[in-house]
C-alpha cells in the first residue's frame, strides 16, 4: 500500500487519455458505419468468422482424433468449404461450415468412435501386461458401428443410390484385385470379390449390359438399371503392385460405405427380379476356379420351400440311410448324379430367365446376339471379362472341356495354333467386344489368330459432334445396315461371320499423272505449317530464311513487337487468299462483330472459338494421317504388282523365229 511518489495510503491518479489515442478508434467506426443509417446494425468480419470452423476447432468441439474425424466426414459426405471473399482467411488452414460441424455433433457414430479409442487403450495395456485371456475377450467384443442410418440420410430414394453406383463399383472391383497387406486384409478382398460376382450374375440374368471398351487403364462397362446408365472401370487381371505414397485409410473409409451401399441395393435388385439373395455358392466349382458359374441363382419361391424343409424335423434313421447308400455307390454313378444335378440347376436358371426375357418386348435382337453360339476360352485370354460379356448376351461358355463338339467359336490370344479342330472358328478376344458394341456378328476373317486387328473404337464417343468419323466406323455401319435389312425382311439375324466386302481396286485405276502428283504431295507433307483454322499457312523454307535474317541482325524489343504484328497480319492474309470471296466476306463480318463487343465479352467469345479451332486442328491432323497411310498402302500395292512384260516376251519370240542374232560391230 506504500507508494513513494504519492504517499502511504494514496492511490495513483488515473491518467486521462489524450485525444490522439481516441482518433484511430473513431476512424474505424466511421469506416464500418460508412453508408449506413443511424440505428442500423453494422455487419463486420466477426459474423462471417462465426460461420466457419477450422479443422482444429472442429476437433476440439467433437472431441475426437484426426483419423476419426476424417472417417466421419467421408461417411457423412461432409467436405471442406472455401470462405467468402469478404473474409480474409488464412489460405493454409482448412475451413468447415459451422452447420456441418453441428450436424456431426449429434450423430450416434461419435459415441462408437470414442468407444474405439478406449478399446485401443485397453488392447495396448493388455499386450504390455501379457494378459492373453483378456486380449482374446477384447478381440471378440470389438466395437462395431452400423451404417444403416447414414445410407438412409445420404440416399433417401433408390434413384439417388443408383447415381452413386459408378464410384462404388469401380472401388469394389479395384479392391477385388488387390493383394493381402498389413492394412488390406484377406477377408476384405474376398468380400469384395463376392459382391462383384453377385452383381455380374445379376446383370447376366437381366441382360442389362450395353457397352464395353478396352482401354489402357482397364475395361469400361456400361449397364442400364431402372433407366439409369451406370459406367464403371475394372482393372485387368494382373498382379497389382501397390504404391507406397497413397493413404489407404481414406480408400478403406470409402470402401466401408460402398460395401454397405452395394449389399443393400443388391438385396433390393434381386428381390425386384424375383430372385433370392444371396445366391448359393457351390464350393466345388469355386475350388475348380469356374468363376461366375460357381454361383447358383434361386427364385424366391424355391428359397422359401428350402427353408421350410430345413425347419422340419427329420428322423435320425431315415437321415442316415442316404449316407450309407452314397458310400456304396461307385465313382462313375456319383459323377453322373452330379452332372444331372448341375443340369437341373442350369435349367432352373434358364426357366426363370425366360420368364423375364421371353415376355418382355424390350429385349431386342441385340440381347440375343450370342444365343446359339458356344465359346471355348483359352487360358491366356481374360476369362472373367469374356464370360461376363458372352453370357450377358445369351451365349454359352466352357473353360475346361475343349473336345466338346457343340463348341462353335474358340477364343485364342496366340499367333499360331498347331492342332486345329474342324468345324470351329478361331477368333481373337477383340471379336467379342466389337460384336457387342456393333450389335451384330461381325465377319471373322479380320479377327483370325496372327492377323493384325482392326482399330477398337470407343462406343462412348459421338463422332458426329467431334467432326471426325473414322473409316472403321463407316464399315461397321454398312455391315449393321445390311444385317438390319435382312432381319426386317426375314425376321432372323444375318450371320456375317464369313462375310467379306468386295473392295474396288482403286490402285489399278490410278494413272501416271496421279502417281506423280501424290509423290509431290508426300514430299511436301512434312514441310507445311497448319494454322488455327486448319489452313496451311506457309512452308518451312520461309521459316529458315527468316531465321537466317534474324541471326544476321539481332532485333530490339520494338522491332520484335513490330515483327510479331506483321507476322499475324501475314497469316490472316494468307488464310484469306486461299478462301473463296464468300468465305472472306463471312470472316470480315465476324471480325467486325467481334470488334463491336466489349473487352469482357470478347474474351468469352475467344475462349469459345478457341475450343472449336482446337477440335478442327485435331480433325485436320487425323485426316492428314489417314491420307498418308492410304498413300503408303497404294505405293506398297503398286510395288508388289507384277510388271507388264509383254514387250519382252514379243522380242524373245521374234528372236526365236529369225534365228540366232549376230553380235554388233563396234564403231572405231
Amino acid at each position: 500500500g506504500i507508494n513513494a511518489e504519492y504517499g502511504p495510503f494514496e492511490k495513483p491518479r488515473e491518467r486521462k487519455k489524450s485525444p490522439r489515442m481516441v482518433k484511430p478508434r473513431f476512424k474505424k467506426l466511421i469506416r464500418k458505419t460508412k453508408g449506413k443509417k443511424s440505428g442500423q446494425k453494422v455487419t463486420g468480419t466477426k459474423s462471417l468468422i462465426n460461420n466457419y470452423f477450422t479443422r482444429a476447432q472442429a476437433l476440439r468441439k467433437l472431441q475426437i482424433t484426426l483419423k476419426a474425424f476424417r472417417r466421419l466426414c467421408i461417411l457423412k459426405g461432409i467436405y471442406p468449404r472455401e470462405p467468402s471473399k469478404n473474409l480474409k482467411a488464412n489460405k493454409q488452414k482448412t475451413y468447415y461450415h459451422a452447420k456441418d460441424i453441428m450436424f456431426l455433433l449429434h450423430d450416434p457414430l461419435l459415441a462408437t468412435f470414442r468407444q474405439v479409442q478406449t478399446y485401443k487403450k485397453k488392447v495396448v495395456r493388455a499386450k504390455a501386461r501379457g494378459e492373453t485371456t483378456r486380449l482374446a475377450q477384447l478381440m471378440e467384443n470389438r466395437p462395431r458401428y452400423p451404417l444403416d442410418h447414414i445410407l438412409k440420410q445420404r440416399y433417401p430414394t433408390f434413384a439417388d443410390a443408383l447415381k452413386e453406383f459408378d464410384d462404388a463399383l469401380s472401388m469394389i472391383f479395384l479392391f477385388a484385385q488387390f493383394p493381402q497387406t498389413e492394412k488390406i486384409k484377406l477377408e476384405r478382398v474376398e468380400h469384395c470379390q463376392k459382391l462383384c460376382f453377385e452383381f455380374m450374375n445379376l446383370i447376366i440374368f437381366t441382360r442389362s449390359l450395353e457397352k464395353v471398351f478396352l482401354s489402357v487403364r482397364g475395361i469400361y462397362y456400361q449397364v442400364i438399371i431402372n433407366g439409369q446408365p451406370i459406367v464403371w472401370l475394372t482393372p485387368y487381371n494382373f498382379t497389382q503392385k501397390l504404391p507406397k505414397n497413397i493413404d489407404y485409410r481414406v480408400m478403406l473409409a470409402f470402401l466401408d460405405l460402398y460395401e454397405h451401399l452395394l449389399s443393400f441395393s443388391l438385396f433390393k435388385l434381386f428381390h425386384d427380379v424375383g430372385l433370392a439373395y444371396p445366391p448359393i455358392l457351390d464350393k466345388k466349382k469355386e475350388e475348380d476356379c469356374e468363376g461366375l458359374s460357381s454361383f447358383r441363382l434361386i427364385s424366391l419361391a424355391d428359397a422359401q420351400s428350402e427353408v421350410i424343409n430345413k425347419e422340419e424335423v427329420i428322423p435320425k434313421a431315415k437321415a442316415a440311410k442316404p449316407k450309407k447308400l452314397a458310400q456304396k455307390l461307385p465313382k462313375e454313378l456319383s459323377k453322373k448324379l452330379q452332372e444331372v444335378e448341375q443340369t437341373e440347376a442350369d435349367t432352373e436358371n434358364t426357366d426363370a430367365q425366360s420368364d423375364i426375357v421371353g415376355t418382355d418386348t424390350s429385349f431386342d435382337r441385340k440381347k440375343r446376339l450370342f444365343e446359339n453360339l458356344h465359346f471355348f476360352l483359352g487360358r491366356e485370354t481374360p476369362k472373367l471379362s469374356l464370360e461376363f460379356v458372352i453370357r450377358s448376351f445369351g451365349g454359352k461358355v466352357s473353360l475346361d472341356d475343349a473336345t466338346d463338339q457343340s463348341i462353335t467359336h474358340h477364343v485364342v490370344d496366340r499367333p499360331v495354333i498347331k492342332d486345329k479342330i474342324l468345324g470351329r472358328t478361331y477368333v481373337q478376344p477383340q471379336f467379342v467386344y466389337d460384336c457387342v458394341n456393333a450389335g451384330v456378328l461381325l465377319p471373322t476373317h479380320e479377327y483370325l489368330p496372327g492377323v493384325a486387328l482392326p482399330p477398337h473404337l470407343s462406343p462412348f464417343v459421338d463422332d458426329e459432334k467431334e467432326g471426325y468419323i473414322p473409316d472403321r466406323r463407316t464399315e461397321i455401319q454398312r455391315i449393321v445396315e445390311k444385317a438390319q435389312g435382312f432381319a426386317n425382311e426375314y425376321g432372323t439375324a444375318l450371320d456375317l461371320t464369313d462375310f467379306q466386302e468386295e473392295q474396288p481396286e482403286e490402285n489399278g485405276e490410278i494413272g501416271d499423272g496421279q502417281d506423280s502428283d501424290e509423290d509431290e504431295d508426300d514430299e511436301d507433307d512434312g514441310e507445311e505449317e497448319v494454322g488455327e483454322d486448319g489452313e496451311v499457312i506457309r512452308r518451312k523454307e520461309d521459316d529458315q530464311k527468316e531465321g537466317d535474317d534474324k541471326d544476321e541482325k539481332p532485333m530490339s524489343k520494338k522491332q520484335l513487337k513490330k515483327y510479331k504484328k506483321m507476322r499475324k497480319i501475314a497469316k490472316k492474309e494468307a488464310i484469306l487468299m486461299r478462301k473463296t470471296p464468300e468465305e472472306r466476306q463471312e470472316m470480315e463480318e465476324k471480325e467486325l462483330k467481334r470488334s463491336m463487343l466489349s473487352s469482357s465479352k470478347r474474351r468469352l467469345y475467344d475462349k469459345l472459338t478457341s475450343q472449336e479451332n482446337r477440335q478442327k486442328l485435331k480433325n485436320k491432323i487425323l485426316e492428314d494421317r489417314k491420307e498418308r497411310i492410304q498413300k503408303r498402302k497404294e505405293k506398297e500395292f503398286s510395288g508388289t504388282q507384277p510388271a507388264d512384260n509383254s514387250s519382252q516376251v514379243n522380242k524373245k519370240r521374234k528372236e526365236a523365229a529369225s534365228g540366232p542374232t549376230q553380235p554388233k560391230k563396234s564403231k572405231v
